[in-house]
């Protein structure tokens, strides 16, 4: 449809497939634990859709979100059902799981009520597009965290592990309030998958190293991978981990 608009000849470029170096290879049944997961949306249901399509995975997951299925969701969310709207999200994707992964739903935000359902020393997979959740779930004490967030086309993942600069160090300002936040579904697939990917390491014991703590990487460039390590922040809203 440009060609007749371009006023020379168009290159079209050849597809490019993003590589990452993923440090493990999946065979064999893997138990991955139980897992508290933080928020119903699509990128949490992404990061389930990546455990589901490994036959030899199973799970204990905990879900906390007291949000509904909507129409709007339908677009990104691969456990929403267009003829089911209005079911609790953690109820709709329980009926969908196999039976592998089982899923305990809560149907409420993780918050201050909450949090006494989280054991100190869980290890906490994080979906929110809330970042003061992602600050509740690392006041939580968890062994493990793992974060999975979009921003601008950006798929961004953070992981820390215990004794490791925190949620409060990757994430430290709260952002600004966004009546209406734009949502494009490869982007949340991305952030699952990578969360994913990161969680299947640990459980077999061949974690991501200090290096590669932090994921930047944006879709429409498959080539723009950028992974580093994270450093502990003196602006941390979440500890202080200067003190003497």
């Amino acid at each position: 449809m440009l060609r007749p608009l371009a006023s020379s000849p168009l290159d079209v470029l050849e597809p490019l497939e993003p590589v990452f170096d993923v440090p493990i290879g999946v065979d064999g049944p893997i138990d991955l634990g139980r897992l508290v997961v933080v928020s119903a949306g699509a990128i949490s249901q992404h990061f389930l859709l990546t455990l589901t399509a490994v036959e030899g995975l199973s799970a204990e997951l905990v879900m906390f979100d007291r949000d509904k299925t909507a129409l709007s969701n339908a677009n990104r969310c691969p456990y929403v059902m267009v003829d089911e709207l209005g079911r609790p999200k953690v109820i709709a994707i329980g009926d969908l799981l196999p039976g592998r992964i089982r899923l305990t739903p809560i149907p409420n935000h993780l918050s201050g009520e909450t949090r006494a359902s989280v054991p100190p020393g869980s290890a906490i997979v994080v979906g929110a597009d809330d970042i003061s959740v992602r600050h509740l779930a690392q006041r939580l004490d968890p062994d493990w965290l793992v974060i999975g967030a979009t921003s601008h086309f950006l798929a961004l993942v953070t992981e820390h592990p215990l004794g490791e600069p925190c949620a409060g160090c990757a994430h430290v300002r709260l952002g600004d309030e966004i009546a209406v936040i734009p949502t494009w579904s490869i982007i949340s697939f991305w952030s699952g998958f990578l969360v994913g990917l990161r969680v299947i390491a640990r459980a077999m014991g061949h974690p991501y190293p200090s290096s590669r703590r932090v994921t930047n990487f944006w879709p429409l460039r498959p080539e723009s991978v950028f992974e580093h390590e994270l450093a502990f922040s003196r602006d941390c809203p979440v500890q202080d981990h200067f003190e003497v």
